[in-house]
């Protein structure tokens, strides 16, 4: 066991404070502390989001790092019944289906990695948690920026909430109990993937989807057969000849390769070292924030201005895609298929085995 600890440089010296008191609280336990500090704003800036989405997949990628690295089995995190509950309310906000009126899980995958996450004080109340502390002597330390009306989530927390509780006190017990019976009738997204041919990582990616705070209508998953694509309302599944978006014109074949062989080939076609993309390989439609490092260039470059370079119309951009790895299914793309592919797969000396993907024209 250790602790993690991100410092994201937001909130100048209170969090540095934050650093201190915790690297502080984990020496007394004798526990190792991880500290990482990131350039937040900076990130964000980089891939077109906001803060909040950028420190969350800021520490979630590092979570997933660590594990690597040091062999821990996942990372225990600290929402409550009450974070679960406000997540809840945001869900019905922004209209959402089964999975998102099911709320947060006990356990999950990391969106960035195959290690888990849990969270082990998701059935305690922030009033819970705060009660143990202060029976048991323990300090803690305040995120000023919670008491800050900036976002909805903290608008719900701090305006919302209180009128929640005029009218029922245990309305957050309520709401925690209700979004369990919810997960409880979740199965049929498994059964029904599994039916049309999805593999284990892609559900899981679905399923994961689904029951984070980042749902959003208008993901798609593929299978060899269909295509799952996430609504308001939760999730529709169409065969690939009804979805429109010509994965019937892509083809992907696993061949043996040898130093000999010429890696140059004609615009449509996609060589990827297989050994290097590790987990499965996959295929999706290229998403806002997708980037590469195409070979021969050190820097990033984001799909979106790729595609605008190669002179795609309306059309050819909706029906572009990419491939990623089920181990890093992020926004750091393995290639734009067809078009220009990530330094990080490129054919070498070493290469033994590679994908081919070919996109007719």
């Amino acid at each position: 066991m250790a602790v993690a600890h991100c410092n994201f440089g937001l909130r100048g010296q209170e969090s540095d404070a934050d650093e201190a008191f915790v690297r502080e609280f984990a020496a007394g336990l004798g526990l190792e502390c991880f500290v990482e500090h990131f350039d937040t704003r900076a990130f964000a800036s980089a891939n077109g989001v906001s803060i909040e989405m950028a420190a969350r997949e800021l520490r979630y990628r590092w979570f997933s790092k660590l594990c690597d690295v040091y062999g821990f089995d996942g990372v225990c995190v600290a929402h409550n019944a009450n974070d679960n509950a406000e997540t809840l309310i945001l869900n019905l906000l922004r209209g959402t289906g089964l999975r998102g009126i099911s709320g947060m899980a006990e356990v999950s995958r990391n969106p960035y990695g195959e290690h888990r996450i849990y969270r082990p004080m998701l059935s305690a109340s922030r009033r819970d948690v705060q009660a143990y502390a202060a029976k048991y002597g323990l300090q803690w330390r305040e995120d000023s920026t919670n008491m800050v009306n900036d976002c909805k989530r903290n608008i719900i927390r701090n305006s919302v909430f209180p009128l929640f509780e005029s009218i029922n006190p245990s309305f957050v017990e309520t709401l925690n109990r209700d979004m369990e019976n919810f997960r409880n009738g979740e199965d049929g997204l498994a059964a029904q993937m599994l039916s049309c041919s999805f593999n284990g990582a892609t559900i899981r990616q679905a399923q994961e989807l689904m029951d984070s705070d980042n749902f959003q209508a208008g993901k798609r998953f593929y299978s060899p057969s269909h295509v799952l694509v996430t609504t308001a309302d939760g999730y529709e599944i169409y065969p690939l000849q009804q979805s429109g978006r010509g994965m019937e014109d892509i083809s992907i074949s696993r061949e043996e390769w040898s130093p000999d062989m010429d890696p140059r080939v004609p615009r449509g076609t996609t060589l990827a070292d297989a050994a290097k993309i590790g987990g499965e390989v996959q295929l999706r439609p290229w998403e806002a924030g997708d980037y590469l490092v195409p070979i021969g260039m050190k820097g990033k470059k984001k799909v979106s201005d790729i595609l605008c370079e190669r002179k795609y119309d309306l059309v050819r951009k909706q029906s572009a895609m990419v491939l990623v790895s089920s181990l890093n299914p992020g926004h750091h793309v393995l290639a734009v298929v067809g078009e220009v592919t990530d330094r990080s797969v490129a054919i070498d000396g070493t290469t033994r085995e590679i994908y081919r993907i070919i996109k007719n024209q």
